[in-house]
């Protein structure tokens, strides 16, 4: 309630008006200190968006070149084969659809129209892009079903333990830089469900 807008009603006396514009001044205040601090929380929101951003592309940036080495690769590849054996073993049907990912990975991985905007790839290209989509959209809740299983996971945590191991002998900070990547998403998720 703003006190201009009590004013026009007729009988309130002076020290009623008074009391209601220190309610409405103490309003304004409680309301100001509201968005100052929903402003705060976006600025520190921003900046640890920012940050995080930085750190990933390092932490990026590292991870893209242990994966050129041979060693993670072999621990990716049997990764890979772990995940398929068991989504072959537990639905026998996704084995043609994989199959068939693999040889549209095949054509596609080379083909300079990968690199192109999409209004300037061939027809030929674009669908087997699109077909490739769609095998992925068909592929992966089968291999989400099976990523739990232990062999799938210990697989998986053999080939992340390669890559880190890796990213160290790079990049000596690996550790202490995935440490903060590690608190900065926290704050993130902290910030972000906060400000809502």
């Amino acid at each position: 309630m703003r006190v201009s807008r009590l004013t026009k009603i007729a009988g309130l006396t002076a020290a009623t008006l008074a009391l209601l514009a220190g309610s409405a001044v103490a309003q304004g205040v409680e309301e100001n200190e509201t968005e100052r601090s929903v402003a705060e929380s976006e600025t520190e929101l921003s900046k640890v968006s920012r940050q995080l951003v930085k750190i990933d592309q390092r932490i990026n940036a590292v991870e893209k070149q242990a994966m050129l080495d041979s060693e993670p690769m072999e621990a990716e590849a049997t990764y890979v084969e772990e995940l398929k054996k068991a989504a072959i073993e537990k639905h026998p049907e996704v084995r043609e659809k994989l199959e068939r990912q693999e040889e549209l990975i095949s054509e596609l991985k080379g083909d300079p129209e990968l690199n192109m905007p999409p209004e300037n790839r061939s027809e030929e290209f674009a669908e087997k892009l699109d077909e490739f989509k769609g095998l992925r959209d068909e592929i992966n809740p089968v291999v989400q079903s099976v990523s739990s299983d232990p062999e799938v996971r210990e697989s998986y945590q053999a080939f992340q333990e390669t890559v880190v191991k890796k990213m160290k002998e790079l990049e000596p900070q690996t550790e202490e830089l995935l440490a903060q990547r590690a608190e900065l998403a926290d704050r993130f998720q902290e910030l972000s469900g906060g400000a809502r």
